[in-house]
């Protein structure tokens, strides 16, 4: 019989709303709740050799650091590192992380192959986490399950970088992953919530394989970057209600209540026109963040940007590219008011 699991990643997808900035004292009380929840994977932050801190945060600069916010160690731990920011010869096994996810994009993918089966060396299990999954065409995707199928990856994922995708998405890549991924290797969705659409595509994963074991990323109350990911909360009750599962809920609104409510209100997630259209163009959720910091921009102005980016440039933020666009934009708007002004002097 096939098991349906959550993985818990308020600690580090939400990390993007506030810097990573979660003090040691929350952290580990974020942690706790959610073993009391029982969830079964609790995502604890990133490993980065870009950071250099080691407490009162996230971003933890090597996998030591964090034994400073676990104090129940039964529960199944995780970090996640993109690929390339850190060396995985410098990692030491910790048997308190049960696993590394791997991130990386498409143009990476047999360099994260190679670094996958060093991680699975060291003693630790892989969840093989390839972004922004709509990029690839079927073939190339099949191309890279057969492959990591020859090495001992714990778990494959479908990542909704772009909070892009719709049920129908989720069911054309289900069904190819499923049918050609390794029996034993469990099936995962890392769900972005601009189209309001991550708990729906989740339920839709849920309803289609059915035997295979499934790993559902959420974060409490949606925490995440932008529109933010699917609500370990209401997954959660979904799962009570109709898979039979026995989490606990009101750990959960414990940690809003005391931890993220607090947040929320000083460093907004949720939906917004900007990351729907975003979304909707396929394009990375920062082009939009950036857009919607101008004050002088409205929805369709930000549309009629973000639809003239190039499709080369949309999977990775480029900042100098969208202050380029949105200064060229800017000037052709003025002129065609002026134009319009003089239009209207002109015929009295």
């Amino acid at each position: 019989m096939r098991n349906i699991n959550i993985l818990d990643c308020t600690l580090r997808d939400g990390g993007y709303v506030n810097n990573w900035s979660f003090s040691d004292h929350t952290a580990s009380n974020l942690i706790d709740s959610l073993i009391q929840a029982k969830i079964e994977f609790i995502e604890l932050g990133y490993i980065s050799e870009k950071s250099d801190k080691c407490r009162d945060t996230t971003m933890f600069s090597n996998v030591e650091c964090i034994d400073n916010i676990i104090t129940d160690y039964s529960a199944n731990y995780l970090v996640m590192m993109n690929l390339g920011d850190f060396n995985i010869d410098n990692i030491e096994y910790n048997p308190n992380i049960f696993g590394i996810r791997l991130a990386f994009r498409k143009e990476d993918w047999r360099k994260a192959l190679l670094e996958a089966e060093k991680i699975i060396n060291k003693g630790f299990k892989v969840f093989v986490q390839p972004m922004v999954a709509l990029s690839y065409t079927e073939e190339e995707l099949l191309e890279v399950i057969n492959e990591f199928n020859k090495l001992d990856i714990y778990a494959f994922y479908i990542v909704d970088s772009f909070g892009s995708m719709q049920n129908h998405d989720i069911l054309r890549l289900a069904s190819l992953v499923d049918n050609n991924l390794n029996s034993n290797v469990k099936l995962g969705l890392h769900a972005h919530n601009n189209l309001q659409l991550a708990f729906s595509n989740a339920i839709t994963l849920v309803q289609t394989i059915e035997n295979r074991d499934l790993i559902i990323d959420s974060s409490v109350l949606g925490m995440g970057r932008g529109a933010g990911n699917l609500n370990t909360e209401l997954f959660a009750n979904h799962l009570i209600r109709n898979c039979d599962k026995k989490y606990e809920i009101q750990p959960l609104l414990d940690i809003i209540d005391t931890s993220l409510n607090v947040i929320h209100k000083e460093n907004y997630w949720g939906y917004s026109p900007a990351h729907y259209i975003s979304a909707i163009y396929n394009c990375h959720p920062n082009y939009s963040t950036y857009l919607a910091n101008k004050e002088d921009l409205t929805a369709k102005d930000m549309e009629n940007i973000i639809k003239n980016i190039f499709e080369e440039k949309k999977h990775k933020f480029d900042k100098n590219y969208i202050e380029r666009l949105y200064s060229q934009y800017m000037s052709q708007k003025y002129m065609d008011y002026n134009y319009e002004l003089l239009n209207k002097v002109i015929q009295g």
